[in-house]
């Protein structure tokens, strides 16, 4: 099987981002959030709260969205074509994509680009908190073995090396920049 994070190393940008910016857009109700987003990156560049802390407090104007599923479809449906191309070439149907972004914003591309499986932060818009870890970093192996107990990864691809985890269980690791897969770095798999 082959493993890929989503965010700029299938699809070019921040997704969670991207659509927390499309949100602040179509809902100005998402503004009345904005100062408890801004205290808490704040309290976060001071130390006194943590990087999920300061997620919970972003991604809560989530669940101002009421009709939440259909305007992830919407959203997916004028971006989906913005997927690498190279991704295209070497599909293949027991691929594995693990993400620190939320499930429920992958979980329609993964079903449209056929993903195999997906592995995403496990995050309720309603109550603004996460389930479980964050789905990052050191947080990724834990997750894959949840799923994958033997393991068996053929080929990883990222855009970080915040992924090197990740890079180490598999055979062959790959980092992407620009849409360009490139072998990852050597030093950073001892």
């Amino acid at each position: 099987m082959n493993v890929y994070d989503f965010d700029k190393t299938l699809y070019p940008r921040d997704s969670t981002l991207e659509f927390y910016l499309v949100s602040l857009l179509r809902h100005p109700s998402f503004l009345l959030d904005l100062p408890r987003a801004a205290v808490a990156f704040i309290r976060y560049r001071r130390g006194r709260i943590s990087l999920r802390e300061l997620r919970e407090a972003s991604l809560a104007s989530f669940g101002r969205i009421k009709r939440l599923e259909r305007e992830v479809e919407r959203f997916w449906q004028k971006r989906k074509h913005r997927l690498f191309p190279y991704y295209e070439k070497i599909r293949r149907p027991d691929d594995v994509v693990i993400s620190a972004s939320p499930e429920f914003l992958l979980a329609p591309i993964a079903k449209e680009a056929g993903f195999g499986r997906l592995i995403a932060s496990r995050f309720d818009p309603k109550s603004g908190k996460y389930e479980g870890e964050r789905c990052w970093g050191e947080g990724k192996p834990p997750r894959f073995f949840e799923e994958f107990p033997e393991g068996g990864i053929e080929a990883f691809y990222s855009d970080s090396l915040s992924d090197t985890p990740m890079a180490k269980l598999a055979a062959r690791a790959y980092l992407i920049k620009k849409g360009v897969p490139t072998p990852w770095p050597e030093e950073t798999l001892r």
